[in-house]
């Protein structure tokens, strides 16, 4: 077992692949104009032109477009739930299954059952028909309530990390060149008020200096940033955007205190000091937890701020609670590894949940 003020082996993180190309980032005000302009232009002609009902709505989710068409999309929804899938084939079948489960419709297994055999296997003939087949395998992972989640799977995750992909793919089919080309302006719109965001975060965390202050912390603005566009990659979402990538700095500094640089008795002493949730006490800590738990205070002050404006201030209290928390379960692994003590797999899974998913 090791003393209480043994300081582990510090792992020097490599510095960030992104360096300061955000925070030099100028912003066209004149051009993002010109692509809002565009884009409202074409979003209208866009609206009037007619296709597939189900494979319109699915293109326009793949091609990130669907946030400019949601009450057009929740009529076609509505719409395709309302009509019989009677004569549908299989890729037909299966889109309309997926992406009315998505938006969480109550849509049953059996419309597949058509297309069973009296041995539940497949019919022979469907063994050729690839695109069927494939949409087929896009449907295998929802589940009955929707819980492939539309936030993160049609129109964030999915389209910010698919929607150049998809751009490509239309373009070079020609198929629908007004909604490939909406996309494309769409794309780009997005990537300048990106760029803007990331220049204003990196300026933010640059402020505090903890590069050079806490050099075992990670340097992870770009990343962190990316995370949070997972959760609103819309326009009018920034807010969501800066507070997620804010927050996962902050337990990313927590962390690499707990785990790549504190002493057990530092940690225990830290853990004491965001129980108490006072900055009056900060006094007795080392200087580097100083440093830190004023970055945190100033997060949380910034989010207590913002709530206040939302007439959210219940969610105060949640933020707090959710930081002592972080700080217990950060504690208890350190002193896991310290102590040697090997705790049991529901013991380990417990604390897990929160370091890992909180």
């Amino acid at each position: 077992m090791a003393s209480p003020h043994f300081r582990p082996p510090t792992t020097a993180f490599t510095p960030s692949l992104w360096g300061e190309i955000f925070t030099a980032f100028s912003f066209d005000h004149q051009l993002q104009n010109k692509y809002g302009e565009d884009i409202e232009a074409l979003t209208k002609e866009a609206a009037t032109t007619s296709s597939e009902l189900i494979v319109l709505v699915d293109k326009l989710e793949r091609l990130g477009l669907a946030y400019h068409f949601e009450p057009e999309i929740e009529d076609k929804l509505r719409q395709v739930y309302d009509e019989s899938d009677e004569d549908y084939d299989l890729f037909t079948t299966a889109l309309r299954f997926r992406l009315l489960r998505q938006h969480h419709y109550h849509v049953s297994c059996s419309v597949f059952d058509k297309f069973i055999e009296v041995d539940n296997k497949l019919k022979e003939s469907l063994c050729n028909d690839v695109e069927g087949l494939l949409s087929l395998i896009m449907v295998s992972h929802e589940r009955e309530s929707g819980a492939s989640s539309p936030t993160l799977h049609s129109s964030g995750g999915h389209a910010i990390l698919t929607v150049r992909f998809y751009i490509s793919i239309y373009e070079s089919t020609d198929e629908d060149p007004l909604l490939v080309k909406l996309a494309k302006l769409n794309f780009n719109f997005l990537q300048n008020i990106y760029r803007k965001e990331l220049s204003e975060h990196s300026r933010w965390w640059n402020k505090f200096e903890l590069k050079s202050k806490l050099p075992f912390v990670r340097d992870r603005v770009v990343e962190c940033y990316l995370l949070g566009t997972t959760y609103g990659y819309e326009a009018e979402h920034s807010c969501i955007r800066r507070d997620v990538a804010k927050s996962l700095l902050m337990a990313t500094v927590i962390d690499d205190i707990y785990d790549n640089y504190a002493t057990l008795e530092e940690a225990r002493l830290f853990t004491r000091i965001l129980e108490r949730w006072d900055m009056d006490e900060i006094d007795v800590l080392p200087n580097y937890m100083q440093i830190a738990y004023r970055f945190i205070m100033t997060i949380f002050q910034e989010y207590q701020q913002e709530a206040a404006k939302q007439d959210k201030l219940f969610a105060v209290t949640c933020f707090i609670e959710t930081v002592k928390q972080l700080g217990r379960a950060y504690n208890q692994e350190l002193k896991w590894v310290m102590e040697g003590e090997m705790p049991c797999y529901e013991e380990y899974m417990n604390n897990s949940v929160i370091t890992s998913c909180i």
